[in-house]
């Protein structure tokens, strides 16, 4: 009995001799919690060659709308070596302050000053617009939605800082330094022409979705403005399919104020700036 029991005992070690190997698994990389310090400050990664077929849901971030803190490090010393290939618009010889176009073709006329107004949070427009842009926020304000400022008037040092950066950006995508400037140029303007610089021009973003992106024009806030700036002068300056024309790309964040009878014209006929001058100069 004892033999036999002593033979059970080892067979029961021999089974249970063997410990189970312990699996590991590797927890994956916890994607970055921190969100970026500032909304829109970077610039696209990528930019459209060509427009699409249909109305965009996206497109890459602009440049920042914010002053800079110092100036650039390079400056140019002439104007771009590329420009849009479509033919100058006459700008408006009535002299109207409203009307001056300015745009890769047609720089600030020579001397140029602005009387500044603030509107709050550090951003500026021309004074005689103050009362239109009051009167279109507080019309926002009162159907539910929440427009922002993010980009107003922009001084030559500035406007100066945001295009050489955005060059910066395009010449890490393409080798030829002309077109590394033509193409940054319809995303910030070149310095002397922008409509910024007028003080006329307002980037307006809804405050729940601060992004410069083309995914802007499905905003609450975009809705309302597309169908209503007009009402108080003012006008969405880069439509879609315009590029051509206005040479900037389509910012349905981007708008100029032209006065409530031009701006009721050009909505109601769908017309962008350029085109609108070029009827009105034909019928003089």
């Amino acid at each position: 009995l004892v033999i036999l029991c002593l033979l059970l005992a080892g067979c029961g070690a021999e089974q249970v001799s063997g410990e189970p190997t312990e699996i590991t698994t590797e927890t994956p990389t916890e994607a970055p919690t921190e969100a970026p310090t500032e909304a829109p400050t970077e610039a696209p990664t990528e930019a459209p060659t060509e427009e699409p077929t249909e109305a965009p849901t996206e497109a890459p971030t602009e440049a920042p709308t914010e002053a800079p803190t110092e100036a650039p490090t390079e400056e140019p010393t002439e104007a771009p070596t590329e420009e849009p290939t479509e033919a100058p618009t006459e700008p408006a010889d009535d002299g109207e302050w409203n009307l001056i176009l300015v745009n890769p073709w047609n720089s600030l006329p020579e001397g140029f000053t602005v009387e500044l107004k603030e509107i709050g949070y550090g951003q500026y427009v021309d004074a005689r617009i103050y009362d239109a842009w009051e009167a279109m926020f507080d019309a926002a304000y009162a159907a539910g939605v929440q427009p922002v400022v993010c980009s107003s008037y922009r001084s030559h040092d500035t406007q100066t800082y945001l295009y050489w950066n955005k060059v910066a950006e395009w010449r890490n995508k393409v080798a030829d330094e002309a077109e590394a400037q033509r193409q940054a140029g319809m995303w910030v303007a070149y310095p002397g022409t922008s409509e910024h610089q007028l003080g006329l021009a307002l980037d307006i973003v809804d405050s729940s979705f601060r992004e410069l992106d083309w995914a802007q024009q499905d905003t609450a806030t975009q809705k309302w403005l597309m169908e209503n700036s007009y009402k108080y002068g003012f006008i969405l300056r880069y439509p879609y399919k315009k590029t051509d024309i206005t040479g900037i790309n389509y910012e349905p964040w981007h708008y100029r104020y032209v006065g409530v009878e031009v701006a009721t014209e050009i909505y109601e006929s769908g017309v962008c700036l350029e085109e609108y001058l070029e009827m009105k100069n034909a019928e003089k």
